[in-house]
C-alpha cells in the first residue's frame, strides 16, 4: 500500500474513469431522458415526432421523392439516439457506452469517437427502414450506436496486444450479438419503442462500427 508523503497533496481519482467525449455523450444521454420524463405530453410527442426515426416516414420522404424533404428531415437518424423512456434501457446503454467507448476514444481521440457513434446510430436505423416497416412506428435509444462502439473496440482490442483483456472482451461481445440472434429466432418484437427489442438496429450498428473501427483504428506501426 502506497501513501502520500507529509504535506503533499492527496490525488483524488476521478468518480468516472472515462475520456470527456464518452463522459459528455452519456451526460447528454441522460438529461435528454430526464427533460423527456418531466416534459408534458404534448411537449413528449413533439420529441418523439422531431427525433425519433419512423422508418415509413423515412422511406417516403427519402426513396420514395416526397416533396417538400430537407435535411433536417436527417436529423432522426442520429437524433433517435437520444431519445429513451426507459430507464434499464439507458442504464444499459450507457453502461456499455461507458464501457467500451472510453476504449475507442482512448485510441482514436473524441472526434473519431464522435464520428463512430453517429454513423452506428444512424446505420442502425437504416438497417430497420430496409426491413421495410409499415406504420408509424417510433425507434428510439443508443443501442445502434452502442453496438457500433462494440464493433469498434474489436480492431483496437486486436492490435493492443493484450491477450487477456481482449479475449474476456471478445467472448462478452459474442454472447451480447448471440442473445440478438435469440431475439431474432424467437421473435421478441422489431423495435426496442416499448417493450419490444430492435434487434436489426443492434447488427446494423454493429456492422457500421466494425468496419469504421477497422479503417478508423491505427496498425501498431503507426501509434506513437
Amino acid at each position: 500500500m502506497s501513501t502520500s508523503a507529509p504535506g503533499a497533496p492527496i490525488r483524488r481519482q476521478p468518480i468516472f474513469n472515462a475520456p470527456p467525449g464518452t463522459l459528455w455523450t452519456c451526460g447528454a444521454l441522460v438529461v435528454s431522458y430526464l427533460l423527456f420524463l418531466l416534459a408534458g405530453p404534448v411537449w413528449r410527442q413533439t420529441a418523439l415526432d422531431t427525433f425519433a426515426f419512423v422508418p415509413a416516414r423515412f422511406l417516403a420522404r427519402f426513396a420514395a421523392g416526397e416533396p417538400g424533404s430537407s435535411a433536417l428531415d436527417l436529423l432522426p437518424l442520429i437524433g433517435h439516439a437520444f431519445l429513451h423512456t426507459d430507464a434499464l434501457h439507458l442504464l444499459v446503454n450507457t453502461g456499455l457506452l461507458l464501457a467500451f467507448g472510453a476504449a475507442v476514444e482512448r485510441r482514436l481521440g473524441v472526434w473519431r469517437f464522435l464520428i463512430l457513434f453517429a454513423a452506428g446510430a444512424a446505420a442502425g436505423a437504416l438497417a430497420e427502414a430496409l426491413a421495410g416497416h409499415a406504420g408509424p412506428v417510433y425507434l428510439i435509444g443508443a443501442s445502434g450506436a452502442v453496438y457500433g462502439m462494440m464493433a469498434a473496440a474489436i480492431p483496437i482490442l486486436f492490435r493492443a496486444g493484450i491477450p487477456g483483456r481482449r479475449r474476456r472482451a471478445l467472448e462478452f461481445i459474442a454472447v451480447i450479438m448471440g442473445l440478438n440472434v435469440l431475439v431474432a429466432i424467437i421473435g421478441l418484437g422489431d423495435f426496442l419503442a416499448g417493450a419490444e427489442i430492435s434487434w436489426r438496429a443492434h447488427v446494423g450498428g454493429f456492422l457500421a462500427g466494425l468496419v469504421l473501427g477497422f479503417a478508423l483504428s491505427p496498425r501498431p506501426a503507426e501509434s506513437s
